[in-house]
Order: structure tokens, then sequence, then C-alpha cells
């Protein structure tokens, strides 16, 4: 990956072409300086992009330097891969445009994503808040088969809660986008699966009937012995 000395430190990114590198740096830098919330709406090389970050510090630079020295990925690399991952599937998933860490002292300090916004849409958990929703019923089955294909594929999420997941309403082929994927990814077996799914109904439980828990249950169980052929 290409690298950046600059006067706050060493930057190392990826980006999706190679003219966005520049672009990445500039906003990533302006964005450091400046924004206070984890994430926000960004202009990005005529993209509408939605921009990510953390401030590392503490112990947790330490664990994420100890990552690097085992091959493991930072955190906002590991989005860019597994959304890259998920898109050459066939899932719905934000396309990743940059990603960068700012290294200071030879440890993580800085890291950011910047992806292709998703509009219009809203979170699961927004959506299913809206009990008379007409799409309310295909959208909880959409979830379901995707969870199973997603695991058929062995891709663990590790994140999956209704706010991880997007609804576009006006989808053609699909509604439900998969997000914040960086805590999981693509493992040998079917480690984690069961985490996931006790993540989803333990969050969306509120959310969702005793029926709709059911049939998703049902539906997920189907696609997975469909899968397995």
């Amino acid at each position: 990956m290409p690298e950046f000395r600059e006067r706050e430190g060493r930057w190392l990114l990826r980006a999706a072409r190679a003219e966005l590198l520049a672009p990445a740096l500039e906003l990533a830098r302006e964005r450091r300086a400046t924004l206070q919330e984890p994430s926000a709406p960004a202009e990005f090389a005529g993209t509408r992009a939605w921009y990510k970050h953390d401030r590392l510090g503490g112990k947790t630079r330490w664990r994420y330097a100890l990552k690097r020295l085992f091959l493991q990925p930072l955190p906002r690399f590991a989005e860019y891969s597994n959304l890259e991952w998920l898109r050459a599937r066939a899932f719905f998933a934000p396309r990743p445009l940059a990603a960068g860490c700012l290294f200071q002292g030879g440890l993580p300090s800085y890291q950011f994503l910047i992806s292709e916004r998703v509009e219009p849409a809203v979170t699961l958990a927004e959506f299913l808040a809206r009990r008379d929703d007409p799409l309310r019923e295909s959208v909880i089955e959409e979830v379901a088969r995707e969870v199973a294909r997603l695991h058929a594929l062995h891709f663990v999420h590790r994140d999956l809660y209704a706010r991880n997941l997007l609804v576009q309403r006006d989808g053609l082929a699909g509604r439900v986008f998969l997000l914040d994927c960086w805590a999981g990814g693509p493992l040998p077996g079917l480690r984690g699966t069961a985490y996931d799914l006790r993540c989803f109904l333990d969050d969306a439980g509120a959310l969702l009937d005793a029926g709709e828990r059911e049939r998703f249950l049902e539906l997920y169980a189907e696609e997975r012995a469909a899968q397995r052929g």
C-alpha cells in the first residue's frame, strides 16, 4: 500500500483507484483536525460519500500495533476488504473508496474509511420501528435469506445489529445493505454464525413480534439447507 510521509507522521493508504489517493489523504487530514463524530457524510472526488474514522490512543494503539505484527489488518483496512468481498459476491454493501491509517512514533494513531453513500436509506432499526410498513415482511425475509447466504459462504459479520443494516425502499434487486463489517470476515468452517444470529435477534427482538422471529429463523434454516444442497 502507498505511504505518504507528512509533518504529522506516516500515512498508509489504500484506494479503489490510484487517483483517489491524494484526495483521500487531503480529506483525512482535514477531518482528523475538525470532525468530532465517529462518522459523517462527505463529498469525495465528486462522489457523495460517508467518512468514518477513529482516533487511537493508549492501549488501543499498542493492541493494533500487535495486530499488524501478526499480519492482521487494522479495522478500517479490514472493513475495506470485507466490503469488496461482499460486493464481489453480489451482496448489497457500500462501495469502498479509500481507507488509511496515520502512524506516529511507529504506532497507529488514526484510521479512516471512505465509502460511497447509500441513498436514500434508513437503518433496519428505524425501518422496523414502523410496524405498519407494507414492505416489512419482505424486508425481514430478505435479511434472513442474505444472512443465510452470508453464512453459507463462511462469512461471519460479528456486529449484526439492526443499526448495521440499511434498508433502501426503492431497491429493485434487493433492499438490504450490510454495514460495519470490520470485526468479521471470511472464516474457515462455521465459527461465529450462532453469535451473528444471537446478536441480530437480541438487538432486533424488541422490534419483531413472536411470529416474525419464528419466520426469520424458519427461513434462515430453509436457506441454509438449500445452500448445502
